[in-house]
């Protein structure tokens, strides 16, 4: 087994800049993924603190005194939410029974159908090759085309 040396301080810096130097075509690659992650999925958390204070917009976020619950008390006492609760529920529940296995049956019943033409394939494809041919794929229609005569 290796025996690693515990890097500290400077060197450690200095290694991890000559390891991003040698290796920046990854961390450039990664970085919109890393920017997305920043903007889209840790920023917001500090905006969650509004749930627990007494947020106004005349005052600033970190000006505003706390209330704890004070507020999710409030909204579970009333009748209203309980009723949008349970119609939140139940159009979930309708759209997951109803709307799921539609497309699921659809595809299986479409696949059932013997003529091409009948499963508007054919129409699909040509439209999809024309399109090809004019934004100069010749060699990407031929493909297709040959694809499409060994089915």
């Amino acid at each position: 087994m290796p025996i690693t040396k515990n890097i500290t301080g400077k060197d450690y810096f200095t290694n991890l800049w000559i390891s991003i130097r040698r290796n920046r075509e990854w961390y450039i690659f990664v970085l919109p993924a890393i920017i997305f992650f920043l903007v889209f999925k840790y920023s917001p958390l500090y905006f969650l603190q509004i749930a627990f204070k007494d947020f106004r917009l005349t005052r600033p976020l970190d000006m505003t005194p706390w209330v704890g619950f004070k507020y999710f008390t409030q909204l579970f006492s009333t009748a209203e939410f309980w009723s949008a609760l349970r119609n939140t529920i139940t159009i979930s529940l309708l759209k997951l029974i109803f709307a799921f296995p539609v497309p699921i049956a659809l595809a299986l019943l479409l696949n059932e159908v013997k003529s091409q033409k009948a499963k508007g394939i054919d129409a699909g494809w040509d439209a999809f090759i024309a399109e090809m041919k004019s934004a100069g794929m010749d060699d990407f229609q031929k493909e297709v085309a040959n694809y499409m005569k060994d089915k």
